[in-house]
Parts: C-alpha cells; sequence; structure tokens
C-alpha cells in the first residue's frame, strides 16, 4: 500500500512525497487520529475512535488502517515470527469483511478489538453507504489494540 500520508514519530499525520501521479477518487472519509498508551517505556494499547452524522455519500471504512495498525504493532513485537503462522493477507481480509460489525481478533497474546454502532447506513465493498430512506444517521467506531 502507497499511503498518500504516514504516522511521523509524534503519532502525527504528515504527506509522503510521491513519485508519479495519484489519482484520487473523491468520497466522504474520516481519517483516524491515532492514540497511544504507554506501560513504562513499552507501547502497551494503540487505538482510534471516529464518528460522522447525517452524510449522503458514501464513506470509506477504515479497513487499511485498521489492519495496517495491527499489522505494525504485531511486527514491532519483540517476541520474534509473529507472522510464521499468519499471513498479512488473511488479516486484512478478516477485518475487511467485518468494518460493519463488532469483532476480535487474536494473535500471540495481542488483542484488536472494534466496536461499532450506526444506523441507516449498509456497508460493502469498503465503504459505509447511505440507506437512501434514511434521514437520521450516524456511524460511530471505535477500534483498539491491546499488545502483550
Amino acid at each position: 500500500m502507497e499511503p498518500l500520508e504516514q504516522l511521523n514519530e509524534h503519532g502525527d499525520w504528515v504527506e509522503v512525497e510521491q513519485d508519479g501521479y495519484v489519482i484520487e477518487v473523491l468520497n466522504y472519509s474520516i481519517r483516524p487520529d491515532f492514540q497511544f498508551e504507554v506501560d513504562g517505556e513499552y507501547l502497551s494499547t494503540l487505538y482510534f475512535e471516529t464518528s460522522i452524522g447525517d452524510v449522503d455519500e458514501f464513506i470509506a471504512t477504515n479497513g487499511n488502517y485498521m489492519g495496517l495498525a495491527y499489522l505494525s504493532a504485531a511486527g514491532a513485537e519483540e517476541k520474534g515470527r509473529f507472522f510464521s503462522s499468519l499471513k498479512p493477507e488473511d488479516i486484512m481480509k478478516e477485518i475487511y469483511e467485518k468494518t460493519m460489525e463488532d469483532f476480535t481478533m487474536k494473535h500471540k497474546g495481542m488483542v484488536a478489538d472494534s466496536t461499532v454502532d450506526y444506523r441507516g447506513y449498509t456497508g460493502g465493498g469498503g465503504f459505509i453507504i447511505p440507506q437512501e430512506t434514511s434521514t437520521d444517521r450516524y456511524f460511530k467506531h471505535l477500534y483498539r489494540i491491546t499488545l502483550p
């Protein structure tokens, strides 16, 4: 994945210089602001919360952010070969299949919890889709990764 932005050492979003052209499909999206909790010198938890109100456009899910955060946290574990029995593409697939529902993923002591609450939207193809008949829409999402 070639992001237009990435997190710097302070956890803030910064633009990444691109070599070439970028074609952007315009839709409504929410870029999450990651929060971090530490235990002593070590990262113990990272999470983000997003919410939207009544939006008439397709909204990109945070599936990429969820998957990449999970894979990054897992890859940073000092306990060695975290992915020896786990394929990153399986993580991404599992997340994309569940972006509109609550779920928990557990692998080698690391836990990711995703909680969603919504009304007036459906999901599909990486998007949160507004229902045409609804005029009172909202979407709230909490994603939390706890490290062992």
